[in-house]
């Protein structure tokens, strides 16, 4: 048996299981998901359906079909290899955080000229201190004479 067939075999048995207990409460999010990854997977899928696509903030797409309170929702993202890199990326730091660990990029965050990985000095000759900065970027950021200064560095 296919998983398609599986699945629809699994829907039509809990249907029935959840008809047969009454007493049983229903599922408060009854939803289905369809991962399409990018948007134009999505704008096909919702065309050929004749559904209308909306976006988050980010410019991701969904479509939905509805069968009663039931929703079967297909999704994508605007840059799909950007947001699992950007998930992987949480998951490394999170992982870092959580073991006592930080993550530093291999070049200044403002500049980003690459650190000398050889150059473990303190003073920060080339990585300041544990910061993502350079020793440039920071001092030319305290020489800066505006009064209400405030930056990445700096904050």
């Amino acid at each position: 048996m296919s998983d398609r067939a599986q699945l629809i075999n699994g829907i039509r048995q809990f249907a029935d299981w959840l008809e047969a207990n009454p007493d049983v409460a229903a599922p408060s999010n009854p939803r289905f998901l369809l991962p399409l990854s990018t948007n134009s997977a999505v704008a096909v899928f919702a065309a050929e359906h004749s559904l209308t696509t909306t976006s988050d903030a980010e410019g991701n797409l969904s479509a939905v079909l509805t069968f009663g309170p039931l929703s079967y929702e297909a999704y994508g993202y605007v840059d799909f290899e950007e947001h699992r890199a950007a998930l992987e990326e949480k998951n490394a730091r999170d992982w870092a955080a959580k073991n006592g660990l930080r993550i530093t990029t291999g070049t200044c965050a403002r500049c980003k000229r690459p650190f000398d990985a050889s150059d473990t000095r303190w003073d920060g000759h080339d990585r300041y201190k544990q910061t993502d900065y350079c020793r440039n970027c920071v001092d030319r950021c305290h020489d800066s004479e505006i009064a209400d200064h405030r930056c990445v560095i700096c904050a």
